[in-house]
């Protein structure tokens, strides 16, 4: 009767970019299996265990192994796998000024809010995100806004004053 376990080296604990946490060639997976008496153990992947980090794609993964004979002899080990979302989304196409002409036949506010609803037609993308959950903001491109990503369109929407009716940037 075997009860010996079989043995393996366990994948290193790591810190990979979000868009590779699901590429086991990154990642790993148990090497030099053994058992002896079976040339045919087997390592499983347990589910992860994810633990929340400061946003949705900063996370750390622990992520278990078991490697079984054939006796059902069985050796546990836990990779350790953080998870990072450090590259900036990418700008394909720049956010389009808009001129909004104060006259009574125009809602400045609809047309404004129109214009920020669909983010001035820019189009972005992110290796973790994707373009759907990308947050936006719009602002004054004269305002000092330290600490911001470069390439993100800084535009200047136009409002009406309520008083005069003459555009203002906003």
């Amino acid at each position: 009767m075997d009860t010996i376990p079989p043995t393996a080296v366990f994948p290193a604990d790591l810190t990979v970019d979000c868009a590779n946490v699901g590429n086991i060639n990154i990642t790993g997976v148990p090497t030099m299996v053994s058992d002896n008496c079976d040339t045919l153990a087997f390592y499983t992947q347990l589910p992860d265990t994810l633990v929340a980090g400061s946003c949705d794609h900063s996370y750390v993964l622990k992520r278990p192994w078991l490697i079984t004979d054939a006796c059902n002899n069985s050796l546990q080990g836990l990779q350790i796998i953080t998870v990072t979302d450090n590259k900036n989304p990418v700008v394909g196409t720049q956010a389009q000024n808009r001129t909004i002409t104060c006259d009574d036949a125009v809602d400045a506010d609809s047309v404004f809010n129109a214009w920020v609803a669909t983010h001035g037609n820019a189009v972005a993308a992110d290796n973790c995100t994707g373009s759907i959950d990308l947050s936006w903001f719009a602002y004054n491109a004269a305002d000092q806004l330290p600490n911001r990503h470069p390439h993100r369109h800084r535009p200047r929407p136009v409002r009406c004053t309520a008083d005069t009716g003459t555009p203002r940037n906003y």
